[in-house]
């Protein structure tokens, strides 16, 4: 299997530190990388169902937009800058935008394709949502893959 990498991100995607943990990979032998950027949704709106699978390089379409369309667009913003920025690295860069649970999003991704690890970066525990749900061990839990914990800046 290719060495495949999940990058699992939103808030703390454009930082340093993830940046620095995506240069580790692919200097490490990483083939190719593979964002999810989790949609974040005011509390009280709705969900955001994935739709169809795409080949490395493309960015899958969500069927339903959450009601704020607004995080929605945020989100393939951030997918789309990281994708630029993470290409330049010289390795094939695919995405996202996942569901409003991250773990579903993790989920949906690992459904489609194979991954040898995957990063799951996250704001400072102190107000990070994604580790008081225990998502880094909850995804290494089901998937039987690595999982390693990035705390970023919200950029």
């Amino acid at each position: 299997m290719a060495h495949r990498v999940l990058l699992v991100a939103n808030r703390t995607l454009g930082s340093e530190e993830v940046a620095a943990a995506v240069r580790e990979r692919v200097a490490a032998g990483g083939t190719e990388l593979w964002i999810v950027v989790p949609v974040e949704v005011p509390q009280g709106q709705g969900a955001v169902s994935v739709a169809g699978a795409a080949p490395a390089g493309e960015i899958l379409p969500v069927r339903n937009r959450a009601p704020d369309a607004r995080a929605y667009d945020l989100a393939e913003r951030r997918l789309q800058e990281a994708r630029d920025r993470f290409g330049a690295l010289g390795v094939p860069v695919g995405g996202e935008v996942g569901d409003v649970d991250p773990f579903k999003a993790v989920s949906t991704a690992m459904g489609r394709h194979e991954f040898a690890e995957v990063v799951v970066s996250t704001l400072p525990r102190a107000v990070s949502h994604w580790l008081r749900v225990d998502l880094p061990s909850r995804v290494h839990r089901r998937f039987k893959v690595p999982v390693t914990t990035v705390t970023g800046r919200d950029a």
